[in-house]
C-alpha cells in the first residue's frame, strides 16, 4: 500500500474513533469547554490557504477531519489539574500564524526562528492558564506553497 494511502486510511480510522469518543464522553456527562469546536469538521477553504509545505499526515488530518477540541471537565473526575486533552487547531489557525510570520519574517530570520505550525495549545493554555509555546511542527514558510 502506498504510504499516503495508508495515512489516509489511518486518518479515516481516527475520525471514526473521535466520533465515537465524543459520543461516549457526552453520554458519560463530560462537559466540553467549547461545544461548537469539539469536532466541527473540515473548513471549506482549507485548500485555498497558503502555509508552506506541511507534513502529509497533518495536511491529511486538516483535509479529512479538520480540527478537534476535547477540552472540558467531568464533575466527578479529579486528580489532574492539567489533563492535556486532545486538541488540534484548524488549518486556518496555521494560515493566520504564517501570515503573521511572513509579515515579520526579517525579524524571525535574524534570530533563526523558523515558522512553527501551531498544532495545539500547551496543557496550561488548554485550562485557561498562561503557559508556554503551543505544540508545533517547524515548517519552511514561503509566500506561495499551498497546503
Amino acid at each position: 500500500m502506498h504510504v499516503h494511502q495508508d495515512i489516509d486510511r489511518r486518518i479515516d480510522e481516527i475520525a471514526a474513533s473521535l466520533k465515537s469518543l465524543v459520543t461516549r464522553l457526552r453520554a458519560a456527562g463530560f462537559v466540553f469547554y467549547h461545544p461548537n469546536d469539539v469536532f466541527p469538521g473540515v473548513e471549506s477553504d482549507v485548500e485555498l490557504r497558503e502555509v508552506g509545505p506541511v507534513p502529509y499526515a497533518l495536511a491529511a488530518f486538516w483535509r479529512r477531519i479538520g480540527s478537534v477540541d476535547l477540552t472540558g471537565s467531568h464533575p466527578n473526575w479529579t486528580g489532574c489539574e492539567y489533563p492535556d486533552p486532545l486538541f488540534v487547531y484548524p488549518a486556518l489557525t496555521a494560515a493566520a500564524e504564517v501570515d503573521d510570520f511572513l509579515a515579520n519574517r526579517a525579524i524571525g530570520l535574524e534570530v533563526e526562528f523558523p515558522y512553527k505550525i501551531p498544532i495545539a495549545p500547551d496543557s496550561f493554555h488548554k485550562e485557561n492558564v498562561s503557559g508556554g509555546m503551543w505544540y508545533n511542527v517547524d515548517c519552511p514558510a514561503t509566500d506561495h506553497n499551498p497546503l
